[in-house]
């Protein structure tokens, strides 16, 4: 007679037995697997940098970048492919601008208007109070102008829409920030302040690390160039989505023209932690050139805004970081909005020097 405790236990025993064989080879399996995905990816990513602008827009493999507000310091976790976009071929849906006159909300300052992002009280008339010091120097360079996003790029065309291809990123420095710069820099000169523009595109192949890569310019900068004073990091930015419409911050000039307005950007360390005690007089720096630039041009700037971020303005007691109008503005806007801005930056400059 069959012993049939003896036979289940048996049978037992190898099913176990085959489970923890099956389970060990899917285990060495998954780490073998997730290796190999590892150095596969790391192959794409090495391939992908080296691809060329006008290749991948032949190919239409763009990764899209959801920017909606460009300030963010963190924006360099987002890895971007970039591409040149050629506006007169599009044949996509032409989607919605929407103009806009910023700058009256939060809290007001002067003449102009603070947002307060902090999560902290901040008197920011006490700062406004202060003076910032310059030293003149009619022979040396004292401010330098640089772009962390420098292939930030605008429309060419006014016409109240954009094609749903558009993408916002070019190495034309004919439509970016770059010239942008150029007319910033131009303008200072012509007032008798002389000033660097840095054109190190920062944000390509790998927009991951952008302001890992501008920080070691600015200190390479400074350190050929010690006398300067004054660093202004000039970006675009984005609002809205093509679904509902993207915004333009725009506003009339005395003559009429059309201009984009401007958003300073301040970082703040009040949280100790963050170690980053210039930013005081940074604020300071940045609230009376707000002034002196609302003061020039009424409705020119938007509200200023301050947050618990660096923007490498750590490296510096004159730091700043300003929008220059969105992605929807023109290169032609924005243009006339950086000469403006250089006009209010001398005059600021030659105000504070001793």
């Amino acid at each position: 007679m069959i012993d049939t405790k003896s036979k289940f236990s048996e049978i037992v025993h190898n099913v176990v037995y085959s489970m923890i064989i099956i389970l060990s080879i899917i285990f060495f399996l998954i780490r073998s697997c997730k290796s190999n995905i590892g150095i596969f990816l790391d192959k794409i990513n090495s391939v992908a940098a080296k691809i060329s602008f006008s290749e991948i827009n032949k190919k239409r493999e763009i990764l899209s970048c959801s920017q909606n507000s460009n300030i963010e310091e963190n924006s360099d976790d987002s890895k971007i492919a970039h591409s040149d976009f050629h506006e007169k071929k599009s044949k996509k849906k032409l989607c919605k601008i929407f103009e806009v006159q910023l700058g009256n909300s939060g809290i007001k300052c002067g003449n102009f208007y603070v947002k307060n992002k902090t999560g902290k009280k901040i008197d920011f008339d006490k700062y406004l109070s202060k003076s910032p010091k310059f030293k003149a120097n009619n022979n040396k360079p004292v401010i330098l102008i640089y772009h962390t996003h420098t292939s930030e790029r605008y429309m060419t065309k006014d016409d109240g829409t954009f094609p749903e291809d558009f993408y916002a990123r070019t190495q034309d420095n004919s439509k970016n920030v770059v010239a942008i710069g150029e007319e910033i820099v131009k303008t200072l000169k012509k007032k008798g302040i002389n000033a660097i523009h840095e054109k190190t595109i920062h944000d390509y192949p790998s927009y991951n690390g952008s302001y890992s890569r501008s920080a070691k310019t600015i200190m390479n900068c400074l350190k050929e160039n010690p006398e300067i004073q004054i660093l202004i990091d000039i970006h675009r930015d984005s609002m809205g989505e093509n679904k509902t419409g993207k915004i333009k911050p725009t506003f009339r000039t005395k003559n009429g023209k059309k201009a984009a307005q401007i958003m300073f950007v301040s970082g703040c360390g009040i949280n100790k932690s963050m170690k980053f005690p210039l930013w005081e007089k940074n604020l300071t720096l940045a609230l009376n050139l707000q002034s002196v630039c609302e003061k020039n041009f009424p409705g020119f700037t938007r509200e200023l805004i301050i947050k618990n971020s660096k923007y490498n303005q750590q490296l510096s007691t004159g730091a700043i970081l300003i929008e220059v109008g969105s992605d929807m503005n023109t290169v032609e806007e924005s243009k006339l909005s950086a000469q403006m801005l250089g006009e209010s930056l001398a005059a600021f400059f030659k105000k504070f020097s001793k």
